[in-house]
């Protein structure tokens, strides 16, 4: 009886396993689908160039090709690189904005909204716990950008056709003030600008500008409420291989060493002058141990992540946001009204 009991629930355990193989197997299959819609296929030794009005740029690194050949980028990268305004309209969708031109984006839907018009997508935008991806071509030909990609070189030439603050830097120094009543002023479309600040990248190693490129895509469109303090380590957070950052120099002590995230300083840098020449009060402020070469002796500001850190307080009478970008050859930030 009991070798009865036993063979008829081994029979019963095959029938299970037959009967749940075909189910486990289809979930395996629509798991690999979704991930091949969804996941960047370029592996990391296949390198994406970009070349940005003209100048070789050290290519953002959510810059990848999907599986569909279409490329894809972090909307807080190309906000950077396009001089675009990012705001979350919930953990799942965003809108990037320049001007009249406002676009809305939602991770996993197919299409996506021009002002009130629903526009389809061939490329779906998804969320990862590091970025948001959206379609490169999309973003820019909106914006009045053109692209193109060479697929020999693996090149993206891409023309952000950012004409004020192009001819405002054209004959500029390697840094100085962008004061309210300045040509640049009468040029930026539906902002009041408070102030800001440009700084040259004098000779700056591929590395170093993708480190720039991506704490400024970080801090653009962050906004500061009338009283609030903005903290650079706070809204950019750590800087890790894993967030695209790399090796570049560092000062440590009285030497220069390679750390992830060199050259950030620059990015702190030009904020805390565009805060000076705003007259917003700084909180925290630390000097480099050594000297650099992008702005007026004793106006740097050094950050490290947990031990240095630069903070200022907003203390006029309306909201400011910071407007960070990396165009050519200068990083340039604003500090703008908020209406």
């Amino acid at each position: 009886m009991k070798k009865y009991l036993l063979t008829r629930r081994l029979l019963l355990i095959v029938f299970l396993a037959l009967m749940l193989a075909p189910s486990a197997a289809c979930a395996r299959a629509y798991a690999d689908d979704r991930m091949n819609v969804f996941f960047p296929f370029n592996p990391p030794d296949k390198k994406i160039n970009l070349v940005l009005d003209g100048m070789s740029m050290a290519p953002p690194a959510s810059l990848v090709i999907n599986q569909a050949g279409r490329t894809i980028i972090d909307a807080g990268e190309v906000a950077g690189l396009l001089d675009l305004q990012l705001e979350w309209a919930d953990n799942e969708q965003l809108q990037l904005s320049r001007g009249q031109v406002c676009l809305s984006f939602r991770s996993g839907q197919d299409s996506y909204l021009q002002g009130e018009k629903i526009i389809s997508l061939d490329t779906v935008p998804f969320k990862t716990s590091q970025a948001f991806f959206i379609p490169l071509r999309v973003v820019a030909e909106e914006f009045g950008c053109t692209i193109d990609y060479d697929p020999d070189s693996q090149t993206v030439f891409l023309s952000a056709g950012i004409t004020s603050l192009t001819s405002f830097l054209q004959d500029a120094g390697p840094w100085g003030p962008i004061l309210p009543d300045s040509d640049l002023s009468a040029l930026l479309s539906g902002h009041t600008l408070a102030g800001g600040y440009f700084t040259r990248l004098n000779n700056s190693p591929p590395n170093r500008n993708n480190n720039i490129i991506l704490a400024c895509a970080q801090i653009n469109g962050t906004i500061i409420r009338s009283g609030d303090i903005f903290s650079f380590n706070q809204v950019v957070g750590p800087r890790s291989r894993e967030k695209g950052y790399l090796p570049a120099s560092i000062f440590v002590g009285q030497k220069v060493v390679p750390g992830i995230g060199g050259g950030i300083c620059q990015v702190s840098s030009t904020i805390y002058n565009g805060a000076l020449i705003t007259g917003l009060k700084i909180i925290e402020r630390h000097p480099h141990t050594l000297a650099v070469n992008y702005v007026i002796p004793g106006y740097d500001a050094s950050v490290h992540w947990g031990a240095a850190d630069f903070r200022f307080q907003n203390n006029r009478d309306k909201d400011l946001q910071i407007l960070s970008s990396v165009n050519g050859s200068y990083v340039v930030v604003l500090l703008v009204e908020v209406h």
